[in-house]
């Protein structure tokens, strides 16, 4: 909600659980002014200053118990902070639990992902071999994480919004979209995607992607030939 303290704009939040009441309610300035704080913002900043005592108040007594605040190891948090990205903390619950009960630390993860990772590597180039192509292509959503850049000659990041990416997955796997930000939340930004790609595609409009698909293959069997 809306509202002014002598003149200044606020926000107000109300807070709810269950189906009891809560008693606090936060004013806080939408806009802060150090002239205009001198001449009728002292009240607002005094506001401000306290407003973490009741915060807290309101946080020990009506925070949910939830396994990464119960057990709040720096791997355990950082787990959790991955998986609920753009995601609802009852979807993410059961994931939290069966991952921390394959993975419970950042060894036992590391000790996966060394089983996994050149298994799939193994059977991607076993398949290459039997292709008769000019080039072959590795699709990967966690290339870079995984440390398999190495692995391929030329890197292409494929970028689109996320909720379209989102759309696109349900529509073509029927799933969660829930399920999909999780393992969207766990792959690398596009900033990062840029900056380490040798080229860089946006999948939005197909009369965009077509001609810029095409310039790829082009400059991909070119090299191919060449090598």
């Amino acid at each position: 909600m809306f509202g002014t303290i002598d003149g200044v704009k606020t926000h107000r939040f109300k807070c709810k659980k269950g189906t009891g009441p809560c008693s606090v309610a936060f004013f806080l300035p939408m806009v802060y002014n150090a002239r205009e704080s001198d001449e009728r913002g002292g009240d607002a900043m005094d506001q401000l200053k306290e407003l973490p005592i009741p915060l807290l108040l309101w946080y020990r007594e009506n925070a949910r118990v939830l396994p990464w605040r119960s057990h709040p190891t720096p791997y355990r948090v950082w787990v959790s902070e991955i998986m609920l990205q753009q995601t609802r903390v009852a979807a993410v619950l059961d994931y939290y639990r069966r991952f921390l009960a394959a993975a419970p630390d950042p060894a036992a993860l590391a000790d996966l992902n060394a089983l996994v990772h050149p298994a799939v590597m193994a059977d991607f180039a076993a398949w290459a071999e039997r292709q008769e192509g000019s080039y072959v292509i590795l699709e990967s959503a966690i290339l870079f994480e995984a440390g398999l850049e190495g692995s391929v000659d030329r890197t292409v990041a494929v970028l689109a919004p996320l909720e379209l990416r989102v759309e696109r997955t349900c529509r073509r796997d029927g799933c969660d979209p829930e399920a999909v930000r999780r393992r969207i939340a766990a792959q690398a930004g596009d900033d990062l995607l840029r900056e380490r790609a040798d080229y860089t595609l946006v999948n939005i409009f197909e009369t965009d992607l077509e001609p810029a698909v095409a310039e790829l293959d082009r400059i991909f069997t070119h090299e191919a030939v060449e090598h």
